[in-house]
């Protein structure tokens, strides 16, 4: 007779117990990817900003104003390659190892999807942080206010990436 009883390394962790190795594994391969994201996402703003510079015009935007093309351009390009590369890569790597419920590009939605709430929670986090002046302090005689934008940022991302990974675990690359 079959027992019923599962082990920790079979079981997907739940916020009740701690994760197993195989988890904080992915996880951590989760991170390093985002962090290659980082990378692709600065060139490719590079690069575009280089080729466009002397083509695009500064253009009026609803809310916005003025705004330089060239920038909104690159910042944008920057982010939906990144999110691109990083779906590869997660996708063959992180969760690789899974057979996954979803169709390539259904799964390559749904991280972008998820990507962009985890990047909009991100901004919420960050700007009421660099709002609410939670970083405007000196801290051991250094006057951290001029870093508090960056500070706010990567407590942000503190935030967002856990709960990002969490997403992307149980829907975009959910196994069979």
């Amino acid at each position: 007779m079959k027992s019923t009883t599962t082990t920790a390394e079979t079981e997907p962790a739940t916020p009740l117990m701690a994760p197993s190795a195989a988890v904080r594994w992915r996880f951590l391969r989760f991170a390093a990817v985002g962090g290659s994201g980082v990378f692709v996402n600065f060139g490719v703003v590079w690069l575009a900003e280089l080729a466009l510079r002397a083509t695009l015009q500064p253009v009026e935007l609803p809310l916005l104003g003025t705004v330089d093309a060239v920038s909104l351009f690159a910042l944008v390009a920057g982010i939906l390659v990144s999110i691109f590369t990083n779906f590869l890569i997660n996708d063959a790597w992180t969760w690789g190892d899974r057979s996954k419920t979803a169709s390539w590009i259904a799964r390559c939605r749904a991280f972008y999807v998820t990507n962009g709430l985890a990047a909009g929670l991100q901004l919420a986090v960050a700007w009421a942080l660099v709002n609410f002046a939670v970083f405007h302090i000196v801290l051991f005689g250094f006057d951290l206010t001029a870093w508090s934008v960056r500070l706010a940022s990567l407590s942000a991302i503190a935030i967002a990436t856990p709960l990002n990974y969490v997403v992307n675990n149980v829907w975009t690359f959910r196994d069979r």
